[in-house]
C-alpha cells in the first residue's frame, strides 16, 4: 500500500466525517474533539512516532487530515492469524505514523511485516479448542459463581461426570486424552438452552453432523442466535469478543470459557508455555473481574507486539549534520 499522501479529497472528507459526528453526537463530538488537540499536541512538540490501532472500518480520512502534514502515514492490516492464532479473529487496523522532518523509513514496514507472518504462519496454527487452557478448579470456580448469582445448587465434582455425556461426547473425549469434564451445562438458564437447540439444528442441517462431535464449535450465548449468530461454526475461529461477551459456550465440553481461556485466545501470557516462551511474567488471572475488564475488548496482544517490534525496526531518526 502506498505511502498516505495530503490531498484535497482526503482533507474534505476528513472534514466532512469531523462535522458529521458533531452534528450527530454529543458523546462523539467529545471523542472528535479529543483527537484533534492530541493531534496538535504531538505536531506541536514533535512526538517522533506515534501507532494507531483501531477498527478495519476507520476512516483514514479523518486521520489524514489530522496529522498528514506533518506526519506520513502507513497502514497494516492485522489479524491474529498472521501470528498463528488462526482460531479467534480479531482484525484490526494499525498506522504507523512517523515525523517528516526527523524520521526516516529504512525498509517498507508492510512488506516487513507480511514477511515476519509469513514465517510465523508456517510454524504455527491454533485452532479454538486450544485455547480451553484452564484447570478443572477454575471451570468450577466459574460455575461456582453462576450458580452464586442464579440462585441455583452447585454439583459437586465428580470422577463420573463423563459418565453423563452422549457416547459422542465420550468418544471425543477420549480420543483427545482429556481429563473429565465438568459439564456445566445445568446452570443455564431456558433462553441459553433454547439458543444451543436452535445452533445445534443449524449446524446439523449444514454439516450433517452433531454439533457435540465439532470440539471446535464455540457459540456466544450474550446474543440471540435468532437474529445475531456469533460462534465459531462459519470461519472456524472464535468470534471478535465484545465487553458482554462472558459465555463462549463449547459444545463438546458443555462448558463456556473462563476469563483466563479468553486472555488466551488474545495471545497474553497466562499459561506456563506461553509466558516462558515470551521471556515475560505470567499476566494474573485470579481476579476474575479484572481478567474479564481485561478480555472484554482487548486488542490482541501478539498482533500489537508484532505491530510495534516492525513499526520499532523499520524506522531510525535523522542524523543530524
Amino acid at each position: 500500500m502506498p505511502l498516505l499522501q495530503p490531498a484535497l479529497g482526503h482533507a474534505e472528507m476528513g472534514q466532512a466525517v469531523i462535522q458529521k459526528t458533531i452534528n450527530s453526537s454529543k458523546k462523539l463530538d467529545r471523542m472528535v474533539e479529543f483527537t484533534s488537540i492530541r493531534a496538535h499536541f504531538h505536531a506541536a512538540w514533535q512526538t517522533p512516532m506515534l501507532i494507531i490501532e483501531n477498527a478495519p472500518d476507520l476512516d483514514l480520512g479523518m486521520i489524514t487530515y489530522l496529522y498528514s502534514k506533518h506526519y506520513r502515514i502507513r497502514c497494516l492490516r492485522v489479524m491474529p492469524a498472521h501470528q498463528g492464532h488462526a482460531g479467534v479473529a480479531r482484525e484490526r487496523v494499525y498506522l504507523i505514523l512517523t515525523l517528516k522532518k526527523s524520521v526516516v523509513e529504512i525498509a517498507n514496514p508492510e512488506n516487513m511485516y507480511k514477511k515476519v507472518s509469513d514465517f510465523i504462519m508456517s510454524w504455527v496454527c491454533t485452532e479454538p479448542k486450544d485455547y480451553m487452557v484452564s484447570t478443572t478448579a477454575e471451570y468450577y470456580r466459574e460455575a461456582s459463581k453462576t450458580a452464586r448469582t442464579r440462585g441455583m445448587p452447585l454439583r459437586p465434582v465428580s470422577n463420573t461426570d463423563l459418565k453423563v455425556y452422549s457416547p459422542i461426547r465420550r468418544q471425543r473425549f477420549q480420543e483427545d486424552a482429556l481429563d473429565s469434564p465438568y459439564s456445566m451445562r445445568y446452570l443455564l438458564n431456558q433462553r441459553e438452552k433454547a439458543a444451543i437447540a436452535f445452533t445445534s439444528q443449524l449446524y446439523k442441517r449444514r454439516r450433517s453432523r452433531d454439533a457435540a462431535a465439532d470440539p471446535n464449535l464455540f457459540l456466544n450465548l450474550s446474543d440471540n442466535p435468532g437474529r445475531r449468530l456469533s460462534w465459531s461454526g462459519s470461519w472456524g475461529c472464535l468470534p471478535t469478543f465484545r465487553t458482554n461477551s462472558t459465555r463462549f459456550y463449547n459444545f463438546t465440553r458443555e462448558q463456556w470459557m473462563t476469563p483466563r481461556d479468553r486472555l488466551c485466545a488474545l495471545g497474553f501470557p497466562v499459561t506456563p508455555n506461553t509466558w516462558h516462551a515470551m521471556g515475560v511474567p505470567m499476566l494474573p488471572v485470579q481476579d476474575e473481574n479484572r481478567a474479564s475488564s481485561i478480555g472484554g475488548n482487548s486488542f490482541h496482544f501478539s498482533s500489537a507486539t508484532i505491530a510495534q517490534l516492525v513499526a520499532l525496526a523499520y524506522y531510525r531518526t535523522q542524523m543530524s549534520c
